[in-house]
């Protein structure tokens, strides 16, 4: 097998190909080592409440509606706000 070096104008070329395909240089990735990518801070979940602290905001309630319109000041969503809470209180129904 013979070993062929690459000279500059074909370094120069293949740039040129992965920066069109691909929209920036290799150079310029914006992870580098010990730096977190934006995808990574985003894959992170939000723990939430713990099962004692969601029975105790659905705390006298008997109703969906009831759930809901006690959550509703502080959540965005607040049917999903309240369904998950159920689910995180162990409720059946």
């Amino acid at each position: 097998m013979n070993n062929q070096r690459l000279n500059e104008s074909d370094v120069t070329y293949y740039n040129q190909i992965l920066t069109e395909r691909f929209g920036r240089p290799i150079g310029d990735s914006p992870s580098t080592v010990g730096v977190p990518d934006e995808r990574e801070e985003l894959t992170e979940k939000k723990k939430g409440p713990s099962k004692k602290t969601a029975r105790k905001i659905l705390k006298g309630t008997k109703t969906f509606k009831d759930k809901v319109k006690k959550v509703s000041s502080w959540a965005e969503d607040p049917e999903a706000m309240a369904g998950w809470l159920m689910k995180r209180a162990d409720y059946k129904k």
